[in-house]
């Protein structure tokens, strides 16, 4: 099934989430409806991820759920006013996600939720403050820090504009020493690819305020079935990073992948449907 496909059974939506800000989220209808009421995730992509990019997860999601693929703040999609003041906190993003939930009646218990990444964290931070929680959850690859080098921390304070003479540099520096060339080539690019899509002021200030962050929470008050998942090569999202978050967790399982573009593919996208297939089956 191509992406085409899934645009044909889709809706685009723009979320209200501040003052004069809105966030695109597509709704997917699953391709079988099974009666009146369809299995939701709210899906959160990472930092500048486009959506063409999980042509290969998508689909397999979509046979049995409806999805809300759900953009973040410092996406391109999202609409804002010429003039803006804002925050691109972990909180605010996941304030962004109630008002998501609230906008398309997400009952308690009664949807899941998935993140990777930047998504992941923010997947976190709702579970940590959210006031509609889902039945489970699916933690992929989440941030314990997100960390800039010595020499970039300039750059977060200059003109936005200058942000195409900087793209070579970001890239290079991704390039040479975030990721294991021979084996991470496919995440390489859809990296890339969000860097050469991405919205400079918008990109700047997230990076500005996420350097800030680290993964802190009280996670043991998280009561709902999670799934966690981590690379072995992905220098980025270390799995030891997840392996700790999984034993904070009290209903939390892990499971590993060898490298961090496999979660674009059908194999993880496997590994969450049989997920959340189960927690249906013993009573959604």
């Amino acid at each position: 099934m191509s992406l085409q496909t899934l645009l044909s059974r889709s809706r685009e939506h723009y979320v209200t989430v501040e003052r004069g800000i809105s966030i695109r989220v597509i709704e997917i209808l699953p391709e079988r409806p099974t009666g009146d009421y369809q299995p939701t995730i709210l899906f959160i992509p990472g930092w500048i991820s486009q959506f063409h990019t999980w042509d290969r997860l998508l689909p397999l999601l979509n046979r049995r759920f409806r999805i809300l693929y759900t953009e973040s703040r410092e996406k391109p999609s999202a609409i804002f006013p010429k003039k803006w003041e804002t925050t691109f906190s972990m909180s605010r993003f996941a304030t962004d996600i109630m008002h998501v939930a609230d906008h398309f009646g997400l009952e308690e218990g009664r949807f899941f939720l998935a993140g990777t990444s930047l998504g992941a964290n923010i997947a976190l931070q709702y579970l940590l403050q959210g006031k509609i929680q889902p039945k489970a959850a699916v933690i992929m690859l989440p941030n314990a820090e997100f960390r800039i080098p010595v020499w970039g921390k300039p750059f977060l304070y200059l003109p936005y504009w200058i942000y195409p003479v900087l793209k070579p540099v970001i890239k290079g520096y991704l390039h040479l020493f975030k990721s294991d060339r021979g084996k991470e080539k496919s995440m390489l690019g859809y990296i890339f690819d969000g860097l050469d899509k991405a919205e400079p002021r918008r990109l700047q200030a997230s990076a500005r305020d996420l350097v800030t962050y680290k993964l802190e929470g009280d996670f043991n008050r998280i009561d709902i079935p999670c799934l966690l998942i981590g690379s072995v090569l992905d220098r980025m999202h270390q799995s030891a990073t997840v392996k700790e978050l999984a034993e904070k967790i009290p209903l939390s399982s892990y499971r590993e992948i060898a490298a961090s573009g496999e979660t674009h593919t059908e194999k993880v996208g496997r590994m969450i449907v049989d997920y959340f297939e189960r927690i249906i089956q013993n009573g959604f």
